[in-house]
């Protein structure tokens, strides 16, 4: 069974590492595929790396499936109604990581994880992206 906890837990070992866990996460589902063939759009669901998210590509309203990285820096500051937590519009000195499971067109949940600002999720149903809520130790 695929282990996506590996990837978070590993985040300090640098890129290399957790390139090689998203490998092994992507091969595990590619290995399930015939156990799972039969559940509606799981068989073709291993992550895809993404093209880089920053000033010239901010929305993350419509991505796909997948991890995506993304930063702003050099002045270029976060857009407005582009999907990202209203508290960190106007940004520009960040970098981090969004996962997403599932597509915008349906049911799906997005994981951003930015320095500086922390973890945070939102679901997407009914046709539009819910709010998005900060993870917060207690």
């Amino acid at each position: 069974m695929a282990n996506l906890a590996k990837i978070f837990t590993g985040m300090d070992k640098g890129p290399e590492q957790i390139m090689n866990d998203l490998n092994a996460l992507n091969g595990d589902l590619s290995s399930q595929k015939a156990q799972i063939s039969n559940v509606s759009g799981v068989a073709n669901s291993a992550f895809k790396i993404s093209n880089f998210i920053g000033s010239k590509n901010p929305n993350i309203n419509n991505l796909d499936q997948g991890i995506h990285e993304l930063g702003f820096w050099d002045g270029q500051k976060l857009p407005a109604n582009n999907g990202w937590p209203t508290t960190m519009v106007s940004w520009d000195k960040f970098y981090g990581g969004l996962i997403q499971m599932g597509d915008a067109t349906g049911i799906s949940q997005q994981i951003l994880v930015a320095s500086g600002y922390g973890v945070a999720f939102r679901i997407h149903s009914g046709g539009s992206w819910g709010s998005w809520y900060k993870l917060t130790n207690a």
